[in-house]
């Protein structure tokens, strides 16, 4: 974790474990702060703590935390999450398999356990890739059609394709995870290698993009080329 943020975790650390004590299995970031593969001012501090039955105190808390972090550097990036028994027994089949694998090889402890030491494993292969291969097409549409894309924006999509392409290798069992900066490491065919270095420039740099066609262009053929593989 670039130890910029530190500062932002630390204190969300701090007033969390002072008010739930034991209650507190673990603190964890998940995503890009905790590969390193950030972009400082354009991702995401994914925080996640784990503990059950939060109350209106708790809520409270969060959301001061969430107030009091702007004042840190990076801290309006800051999303404050919650992880139990009960959330996940809430979540549809697909949402819940997200989570699991994020939570299994995305993550840098702060605080506690370790997620993969309380949390289920998450379903492998080729179930885990159609179980999630939906929600990765539908979180990155959301930017399609754009006549500009914003930093944010344009590093969501480049985030959604690189984890879309690398679903045929998770689901022929060849790997459980690949790190969004290794697919391009992956075997591919020409027209989708020649859209590799557009969409590594997007998600490692986070450019305000004006001419969207070549991010979109790509986006339709990293799916026709999933779809080659009977994952959605």
């Amino acid at each position: 974790m670039d130890p910029r943020y530190k500062t932002v975790t630390d204190y969300v650390v701090r007033r969390f474990t002072d008010h739930l004590g034991d209650r507190l299995q673990s603190v964890f970031v998940k995503g890009s702060v905790a590969r390193g593969d950030c972009v400082w001012g354009v991702s995401d501090i994914d925080l996640v703590l784990a503990f059950d039955r939060p109350d209106q105190s708790d809520n409270a808390l969060k959301r001061e935390i969430e107030a009091e972090a702007t004042r840190f550097p990076a801290g309006d990036s800051l999303v404050i999450q919650r992880i139990g028994d009960d959330r996940l027994r809430q979540m549809s089949a697909g949402t819940r398999a997200y989570w699991l694998y994020s939570c299994r090889y995305d993550t840098e402890l702060l605080y506690g356990t370790q997620p993969d030491h309380f949390l289920p494993e998450p379903p492998k292969g080729i179930e885990l890739a159609k179980l999630i291969a939906p929600l990765i097409h539908a979180d990155g549409a959301v930017e399609l059609g754009k006549d500009r894309l914003e930093r944010r924006e344009s590093r969501h999509l480049a985030k959604r394709m690189l984890h879309a392409l690398a679903l045929p290798a998770i689901a022929g069992g060849k790997l459980e995870y690949v790190p969004p900066l290794e697919v391009a490491n992956l075997d591919f065919p020409v027209r989708l290698r020649s859209h590799m270095d557009a969409i590594l420039t997007a998600y490692s740099q986070a450019p305000v993009i004006t001419d969207t066609e070549p991010l979109s262009r790509a986006w339709r053929d990293c799916w026709a080329y999933i779809g080659d593989f009977g994952i959605i």
